[in-house]
């Protein structure tokens, strides 16, 4: 299979299929003009062991929310679905994730 292959496959874009295969993360080899190739049977396993992991996050998060006793992933319980540390750091006028200044609101 080609990079472009398992991207369709895996249902990512091929830069992500490629930092995958440096990573050693999904086994590829390669062609003598130095083309990656993955065997299908290696894609089904990862696709496998991939689809286990997002379900277990997704298991371990809902798992957690119920815990807490926090339905929507609030904490603050606005029901807006936005982390309470993130209105916090926001409000004190600290970057967010992406970098940029917070909005103040006042």
């Amino acid at each position: 299979m080609t990079v472009g292959d398992v991207a369709k496959d895996l249902k990512v874009t091929p830069v992500t299929v490629r930092l995958w295969a440096d990573a050693g993360r999904l086994a590829a080899t390669r062609t003598a003009g130095g083309v990656r190739v993955f065997d299908r049977g290696t894609v089904e396993r990862f696709k496998r062991r991939r689809a286990g992991l997002d379900a277990g996050v997704a298991d371990a998060v809902e798992r957690e929310r119920r815990v807490e006793g926090d339905v929507d992933g609030d904490a603050e319980g606005s029901g807006d679905g936005v982390d309470a540390a993130a209105k916090r750091d926001v409000g004190a006028g600290r970057r967010s994730v992406s970098g940029r200044p917070g909005r103040r609101r006042g």
